[in-house]
C-alpha cells in the first residue's frame, strides 16, 4: 500500500514539476518572439540603409533603425546576460538548461564571449591623445551600451567622451553586414538555432513559425 502511495506521489511531482516547466517555455516564449519579430522588422530597414534603397540621409529613417537597435540590445542584456544565479528569469541559458541542453546553453556564453572588437585607440573630441581599449566581448559590449546609454546613465570613468565614442563604435559593428560572427545578426542567428534546437518538436510540440 505504502509503495503504491509512493508510487502516485511521485507521478504527481513529476507531472507538477512538467506543468512547471512547460508554463515557463510559454511565458519565455512571449518574450523570445517578440525579440525575433524586432529584429526581423529592424533587419529589413537595416539592410536597405545599408544598401541606399533608403535615403539614409532621412532622419526618420536612421532614428527608426537606432531606436530599434536599443530595444533589441536592451532585450538580448536582459534575455542573455543575467545573473546566472537567477535561475525563474527568463533567459536562454536558464530556459535550455532546463530542458536538459546544457551544451546549447553553453554555445551562447560561448558566442557572448566571442571577441566583436579588437584593440584599438580611440580619438575623441576632448582628449589630446588617443585612448586605448583592450578587446571586446559581444557580452561586454551589449552590457556597455544597456548600462551606459539606455537603460541606464552611469557614470563614465575615463571620460565621457571615451564612452561616447565607444557606444559609436559599437553600434557600426552590430550593424555592420559583412563582419561575419561579429554582428547582430550573428547574436540572434545562434539564438535562434540554439532555442529551437533546444525545443524541438519530438521533445515539446512547439511550433516553430515565429
Amino acid at each position: 500500500m505504502q509503495k503504491r502511495q509512493d508510487s502516485v506521489n511521485k507521478e504527481a511531482s513529476k507531472m507538477a514539476s512538467d506543468k512547471d516547466l512547460m508554463k515557463y517555455i510559454e511565458n519565455f516564449l512571449k518574450h523570445y518572439r517578440i525579440l525575433i519579430q524586432r529584429y526581423n522588422y529592424f533587419k529589413d530597414i537595416n539592410d536597405k540603409c545599408n544598401n541606399n534603397t533608403l535615403n539614409i540621409h532621412n532622419e526618420d529613417v536612421y532614428r527608426n533603425v537606432l531606436t530599434y537597435l536599443d530595444i533589441i540590445v536592451v532585450q538580448l542584456r536582459s534575455m542573455c546576460i543575467e545573473n546566472n544565479q537567477r535561475k525563474q528569469n527568463y533567459t536562454v541559458q536558464n530556459l535550455l538548461k532546463k530542458v536538459g541542453e546544457d551544451s546549447l546553453a553553453k554555445k551562447i556564453d560561448d558566442m557572448l564571449d566571442k571577441e566583436l572588437l579588437q584593440s584599438s585607440k580611440l580619438h575623441t573630441p576632448t582628449s589630446k591623445e588617443p585612448q586605448k581599449y583592450s578587446d571586446l566581448s559581444i557580452r561586454l559590449a551589449l552590457k556597455i551600451l544597456a548600462d551606459k546609454f539606455i537603460c541606464h546613465h552611469d557614470d563614465c570613468k575615463g571620460g565621457k567622451d571615451f564612452y561616447w565614442t565607444l557606444a559609436g563604435h559599437i553600434e557600426i559593428a552590430l550593424r555592420n553586414p559583412y563582419c561575419n560572427e561579429k554582428n547582430l545578426d550573428f547574436i540572434v542567428t545562434t539564438i535562434e538555432d540554439c532555442v529551437k534546437e533546444g525545443l524541438s518538436l519530438e521533445k515539446y510540440s512547439i511550433s516553430h513559425s515565429w
